[in-house]
Order: structure tokens, then C-alpha cells, then sequence
């Protein structure tokens, strides 16, 4: 099976991290800000938060190597390579958050020991692209992107976090160990 799987939040607590940053950048209240459950979007589109794409290209380079991992990623990740899945990353990156996703990404990746097939950075419709990648299983946090991939008849996991929980359309998970479970019980591999 061919699996999709996004980064920010689906691998990683980028969200804890980033929220932190623009607390101090905005002077805000970091709990406030979490209470809230302000989201990726809001941040984009809200006056509140002015000129957010100068601090994203001027501080994500700096402050994303350091998120820590979601608990068993690459183990599980790397369990169901051995298990015969190939693993795609499809992530919306982008060049002008990072100036190189790709490489930004690549590495961050490898430093971290999380096993892949493949890499694809700056995607705006993850729905496309995963049809075009022949993806089977699609694993992301953002309710968009899923819905996308839902839209090309494509199997899709919403990977739980603080801003997506009042979605209950789209099968949801909680954990790698989730995914293991679901991969396991969904598909006969022997």
C-alpha cells in the first residue's frame, strides 16, 4: 500500500512550538492563545496577527528543527515500510516559508531517523496530489486537507489535535500506534 502522510502535526508538535514563538512575537498570551485554538488559518487571515508570513519566513527556518516527534513515529513509520508500505510524505511546506522545503524537509527528516519513500513539499491540494501519487491511505491533521483527499475517493485519517477536534466526519485517530492498528486491521497482509 502506498501511504500519504503530511508533517506539521501529523509527525511532529509543530503546533505548541509555533504558538509559543507568536506569543512572544505578537505579545501575547501563550495559554490564551492555545485556549482558543487559534489555527494555521486564523493566524494567515487575522488583523490580530499582522504581517504573520514575514514571521513565518523569518523564524520557521529557526524555530521548526526543533519539534519534538509524535510519540512512536518512527518506529510505526518505520514498521510498516518493513511491513512492505512505501511511506510519501506530501507536505505543505513551502519555498517561501523556508526558502528550500524540500531540502529543509529532507533533512529534517533524516536528522530525525524517520524513514520515507518519497518527499513532496509546496502542496497547495494535497488531493491532487495524492491521486496523482496513487496514494491509498492519506494520514494529516488539517480538516482541508483530508476533506480534499476524501473528495478523491482516497482512504484519509484525521490525525487528532487541538484544532480539528470538532470534526467528527472523518475517521480520526490519536496516535502512531492508531495508524499501525488501523493499517493492520483494514488491510490483510499475508
Amino acid at each position: 500500500m502506498i501511504i500519504g502522510i503530511d508533517i506539521d502535526d501529523t509527525i511532529t508538535n509543530s503546533y505548541e512550538v509555533i504558538i509559543k514563538e507568536i506569543s512572544k512575537h505578537y505579545n501575547k498570551e501563550y495559554q490564551e492563545l492555545i485556549d482558543r485554538n487559534i489555527t494555521y488559518y486564523d493566524l494567515f487571515t487575522s488583523e490580530e496577527f499582522p504581517n504573520y508570513e514575514d514571521f513565518v519566513t523569518n523564524n520557521f527556518t529557526r524555530i521548526i528543527p526543533d519539534v519534538e516527534l509524535k510519540e512512536n513515529v518512527r518506529e510505526i513509520i518505520k514498521q510498516l515500510h518493513d511491513d512492505g508500505h512505501k511511506i510519501v510524505f506530501i507536505t505543505a511546506r513551502h519555498d517561501w516559508e523556508y526558502q528550500d522545503a524540500y531540502d529543509f524537509t529532507y533533512k529534517f527528516l533524516k536528522d530525525n531517523d524517520i524513514y520515507f519513500d518519497k518527499l513532496i513539499t509546496n502542496i497547495d491540494d494535497k488531493g491532487k496530489t495524492a491521486k496523482e501519487e496513487n496514494i491509498e491511505l492519506f494520514i494529516d491533521d488539517s480538516i482541508i486537507n483530508c476533506q480534499k483527499v476524501i473528495e478523491n475517493n482516497i482512504d484519509t485519517l484525521l490525525f487528532d489535535n487541538i484544532f480539528n477536534k470538532n470534526n467528527n466526519e472523518i475517521k480520526r485517530i490519536n496516535s502512531w500506534n492508531d495508524v499501525y492498528n488501523y493499517v493492520n486491521n483494514k488491510y490483510d497482509l499475508i
